[in-house]
Formats: structure tokens, C-alpha cells, sequence
């Protein structure tokens, strides 16, 4: 099975392709191979590659500089939102499931049992409101 990994050098990547290169054609791209904030470039290069399964790994994880600063703000609302709205779009295209890692930030941590899926969001943080941005996404084109 051919599967693309985006953020294949992150933490969570890197693990996702020692899994999946087992017994797959994985193709690991990262900020070097394309940058998920440029729609049409994205479309391009997936519509060429043809993966049969995207697994969307990369993300702006700067919590605390997403908090106080505002250009890394607006940073991470292009990767952690709009970005995964523009892999959704291309996913769709070439007829490939997305799987997409989101975080336990776009809750208030109120529950003490932990969270459903299908729990009301409530982010207190800019970087939640981001990573529930590219929730949104995803959820208004499925």
C-alpha cells in the first residue's frame, strides 16, 4: 500500500514510518519535500504521488511561542488549521482516506474520566483553537 506521512520527522512521524514501512510504500515528506501551508502546490503533489492512505503527522507544536507571539499565532493557524483543510481538499481528489492527529488541547481539561471524540470542544488556548480549526476542516468536508 502506498501511504504518504507528512511531518515524517517529527516525533510521532518518524514512529508512524518505522510502523508503516514494514510492509508498505511509505513516502516520508516533511518541510524539505512540501509545504502543507500552499494549497495548490499540495494538490499538485499529491494528485502526481497518488497515495492510498495520507497520514497528516506534521503540526505547529510551539505551544508557548503560539501563546505569546503573535506572528507564530497566525503561523499556527495556517499548519494546525487551514493547512489540514487543504490536505482534506486533496485527500478527496485522489479518493484517500486522511488520518489526522489533533490534541487534547482543543478541550478545557475539566473532565477528570478523559474525553469521547464526539465531546464538545472547549479550547482555553490560541494553539487549541488551532488544532479545533483543522478538526472543523476536516469535519466540513466529510
Amino acid at each position: 500500500m502506498r501511504i504518504l506521512i507528512l511531518g515524517a520527522k517529527g516525533n510521532l512521524g518518524q514512529a508512524l514510518v518505522k510502523v508503516f514501512e514494514k510492509d508498505n510504500d511509505v513516502i516520508p515528506w516533511d518541510r524539505g519535500e512540501i509545504d502543507i501551508t500552499d494549497n495548490d502546490l499540495i494538490k499538485k503533489k499529491i494528485k502526481e504521488l497518488k497515495p492510498e492512505i495520507i497520514i497528516n503527522a506534521a503540526a505547529y507544536n510551539a505551544v508557548d511561542k503560539c501563546e505569546t507571539d503573535e506572528k507564530e499565532f497566525e503561523l499556527a493557524k495556517k499548519i494546525n488549521g487551514e493547512a489540514v483543510g487543504y490536505l482534506a481538499e486533496a485527500a478527496l481528489e485522489v479518493s484517500a482516506p486522511l488520518v489526522h492527529y489533533s490534541t487534547d488541547y482543543v478541550f478545557d481539561g475539566k473532565k477528570k474520566r478523559g474525553y469521547k471524540e464526539d465531546a464538545r470542544a472547549h479550547p482555553i488556548s490560541k494553539y487549541g483553537e488551532t488544532k479545533l480549526a483543522g478538526e472543523r476542516a476536516l469535519i466540513a468536508l466529510s
